[in-house]
């Protein structure tokens, strides 16, 4: 079992499991340093490389079958990491609950307002900077990615573009620029000139957020409004996508440098599997997520060929040999990007063959489950539960930007304005009211008459009642952007030296460690 996809489920679990998990815990004699995340070498691809997970992940639920977390998976667990579940809520037998499930799941990880405007006065600041080093250059700054389309995690990072004239890619000067003006500490920015795509990947101080920044990448913009479009032909799409994200960001699968695949890919992935699925058609808006979820999984857990065939969405998508493709075969996974034929997006997707094993994986527990289901037992904690955990230190963290970034009137989301389900429009994930403006399918639609409020902090934001948060305003300048914010105001997450239990199995606390006889040892 590898710790970082897989977790015993809890039909699973029982003193013979707990005892065994204690033997090996006991037996490796390892402290918490050499519990961390391991690398795993991919046979097909050589020595040079080697799948190295992300490590400042703090949705990451690598070691859950271990010991010292053994309790947030069982089926009455008072703690069992599944915000998204309504208390006391009974989901409905069979697909349909898994259905339901889904439904709830995007309802509470949809962004915020408060995460919008987050992340807005991230790309502010960045932007200041941006001029501050170019001031009579005609440079421009524009975002893509999950922002864009509004398909972000609450722990996503940002990806912006920096347009301008350079003869070559200014990353160092833009590094000391965001020192400078305080966007970040020193080495919480890097130069990645050798990548694919020269960017700057930086880490907000303030807020923690990743950023990635590269430049003069034109299709950037326009992978997004293609994907835009998409999402408007597709209704369903965007509740699939933000499963499969969550799903590879706790495994450590979703940064290409890690050997996992890129949010777009994995975009692509969907689109195409939407496209050649034959029993989906998106006029029909009763379509069972849940059903769609499993045959996602099942295809490219074990049905996909990755050696031989390529993947394109162009012409309403199909499958192709890769030998007629004009493309560089070098990687396993072979995916036509459709705004440039020549360019394979999954090529440097290296560690692909361990995607593919958490997606069998999941086919394999979602289907158990529902067998389970069907014939009268608990599987405890939602089918959806089953595969994806959401750890306390990501819902701390929304409840931190939600408190320093109240904002009393909505802000206009878009991603999910176009969907069937009408449940899932009228309120965000924080409760309260959100209103929704430009649709990517405005064009086909009518118009709807809205009333545009600006945003600003009012005076109540200061006033909140808040008592584990800091909600001291901090200094803005005239256009409203952060200057210089107080040390305790900014984020700070847990690590597993603050914690009462390591990964390990050891508490701290006491310094104890679980012996295979039930025992403790000093």
């Amino acid at each position: 079992m590898n710790p970082r996809i897989d977790w015993l489920p809890a039909e699973c679990r029982g003193p013979a499991s707990d005892f065994w998990t204690r033997v090996v815990e006991t037996s490796r004699d390892q402290n918490e340093e050499e519990c961390k995340l391991k690398t795993y070498e991919d046979e097909q691809v050589g020595k040079k490389k080697i799948f190295r997970p992300c490590r400042d992940n703090i949705a990451s639920t690598y070691g859950l079958s271990r010991s010292a977390y053994a309790h947030h998976l069982e089926v009455d667990s008072e703690s069992p990491m599944t915000p998204w579940i309504p208390h006391q809520k009974k989901y409905s037998p069979g697909m349909a609950g898994l259905h339901e499930e889904i439904l709830d799941f995007n309802m509470y990880m949809r962004p915020t307002r408060a995460e919008h405007k987050m992340r807005q006065d991230v790309i502010d600041r960045i932007t200041k900077s941006v001029n501050n080093l170019f001031p009579n250059e005609n440079v421009r700054v524009e975002v893509f990615g999950s922002f864009k389309t509004e398909l972000y995690l609450p722990t996503s990072d940002i990806d912006l573009v920096v347009f301008g004239d350079w003869p070559s890619p200014p990353l160092r000067q833009l590094r000391e620029q965001l020192i400078k003006d305080g966007v970040c500490n020193e080495n919480d920015v890097k130069e990645l000139s050798r990548a694919t795509v020269p960017i700057v990947k930086l880490t907000d101080k303030f807020t923690s957020v990743t950023v990635d920044i590269s430049f003069n990448m034109k299709n950037s913009v326009k992978s997004a409004e293609l994907i835009r479009r998409y999402m408007c032909r597709m209704p369903h799409l965007p509740y699939l996508v933000l499963v499969l994200k969550q799903f590879l960001l706790q495994r450590d699968l979703n940064e290409v440098f890690c050997g996992g695949i890129s949010s777009y890919s994995l975009i692509l992935l969907t689109i195409s599997f939407l496209q050649l699925n034959p029993r989906y058609d998106s006029r029909i808006t009763t379509t069972n997520l849940g059903i769609l979820l499993i045959e996602f999984f099942e295809l490219y857990g074990r049905n996909f060929n990755y050696f031989k065939t390529a993947i394109t969405i162009r012409d309403r998508g199909s499958y192709k040999p890769k030998s007629e493709l004009p493309l560089d075969n070098s990687g396993i996974l072979c995916i036509e990007d459709p705004l440039e034929p020549t360019n394979d997006i999954g090529r440097s997707s290296y560690g692909v063959m361990q995607v593919k094993h958490a997606f069998e994986y999941a086919y394999v527990t979602l289907s158990n489950g529902h067998v389970l289901q069907t014939a009268g037992h608990n599987v405890g904690n939602g089918m959806l539960g089953r595969i994806i955990r959401i750890p306390e230190d990501v819902v701390k963290y929304r409840e931190w930007v939600k408190a320093y970034y109240h904002i009393p009137v909505p802000v206009a989301l878009t991603a999910f304005s176009t969907l069937p389900f009408a449940q899932m429009d009228a309120y965000s994930s924080d409760g309260s009211h959100s209103s929704r403006s430009t649709s990517p399918c405005e064009d086909a639609a009518p118009k709807k008459k809205e009333v545009l409020v600006s945003i600003t902090r009012s005076k109540s934001d200061s006033d909140s009642s808040h008592s584990t948060v800091p909600t001291t305003p901090t200094k803005r300048d005239k256009d409203g952007m952060v200057r210089k914010p107080i040390a305790s105001q900014m984020w700070r997450p847990s690590t597993a030296k603050t914690r009462s239990t390591s990964s390990s199995g050891v508490n701290r606390k006491n310094k104890t460690r679980p012996m295979a006889n039930g025992r403790t040892s000093r």
